[in-house]
């Protein structure tokens, strides 16, 4: 059985928490949530009934709370970039299908944070491309 909305409304609420240490303890929670479902979803190649698909909400959220909170967003941009939210073994075809699951259940306001995160990354990879080219 998935996670109640419950849990998920209090997991995100505490994105905007006072205390510093209380906003960075969710988004680690959230990612590492999220890795697991991409996790699940590279094993069974889609979603399993007993995921709950408020998971595929949390790239959004991240994305836009590091926008909006200024202390919190190194953090996020270190789960988000240098841990990424897919595991690195996830075939191409698995994270595109991934993606588009996240993209296809954003809300509406989240829609525009995913779509930046979705071109930031591949910014990097390309200038990742570029520098060991550079380098050969």
């Amino acid at each position: 059985h998935g996670i109640s909305h419950r849990i998920f409304d209090g997991l995100f609420a505490r994105l905007r928490d006072a205390k510093l240490a209380v906003r960075r303890e969710a988004a680690t929670a959230m990612a590492s949530m999220f890795r697991s479902l991409a996790g699940d979803v590279a094993r069974v190649g889609g979603l399993s009934d007993a995921v709950d698909t408020m998971v595929l909400n949390i790239p959004g959220r991240l994305s836009g709370a590091a926008v909006q909170d200024f202390e919190l967003r190194p953090h996020i941009h270190a789960l988000l970039y240098q841990q990424g939210l897919l595991p690195p073994s996830t075939p191409a075809p698995t994270a595109a299908k991934i993606w588009a699951l996240v993209w296809a259940d954003a809300e509406p306001k989240d829609r525009d944070q995913v779509l930046r995160l979705l071109r930031s990354k591949t910014e990097l990879q390309r200038a990742m491309a570029a520098l060991l080219v550079l380098r050969q």
